[in-house]
């Protein structure tokens, strides 16, 4: 049976030795999926639910279950169940410089509006673009990203570049 627990690093990190990913390049946001939702409020209790675990030897943070299934043709993984916490994750690395982990890993469909989901990942929460301070800032640059999943990025984005600029990381 393949493990079934495995780190942050390994849930993005595709080579030879890394069962996870050694046959897939990607995870797969289906249409069928709700766009990302996570509120500040969620994404703070995130943070510091993982910052006030206590680590000890032989205990480690779990982040519940991410629900995967192979798809062969695209050899990506469809995400069935986790995909909030997994985009959730992916924010996370990138604020915390660890773009280059979640580059190309999450993928949405191309032929829907999502297809702006896409560029606005890869363009400014993966690329090295600085997203402006705010949201009507960030649409008056390009109103082409005026749709909700991004909206929700965005916050999601902030919210954590706020949370480690106001918060002592233990």
């Amino acid at each position: 049976m393949t493990e079934l627990i495995h780190s942050v690093e390994a849930v993005f990190t595709q080579d030879e030795e890394n069962v996870l990913n050694a046959n897939y390049s990607y995870y797969y946001i289906p249409l069928y999926q709700r766009g990302y939702k996570w509120t500040s409020n969620q994404i703070i209790k995130l943070l510091e639910d993982i910052n006030n675990f206590e680590r000890q030897p032989g205990k480690f943070y779990c982040v519940q279950n991410i629900t995967l299934v192979p798809n062969k043709e695209k050899k990506c993984y469809n995400v069935v169940d986790g995909q909030q916490r997994l985009t959730t994750m992916s924010l996370l690395l990138s604020v915390l410089d660890a773009s280059e982990l979640v580059e190309k890993k999450l993928q949405f469909p191309e032929n829907s509006i999502r297809h702006y989901t896409n560029k606005f990942v890869k363009n400014w929460i993966i690329g090295d673009a600085d997203l402006p301070d705010s949201w009507d800032e960030f649409i008056a640059h390009d109103n082409n990203y005026d749709h909700q999943d991004i909206y929700h990025l965005f916050s999601g984005y902030k919210t954590i570049e706020k949370w480690f600029t106001t918060n002592e990381v233990s």
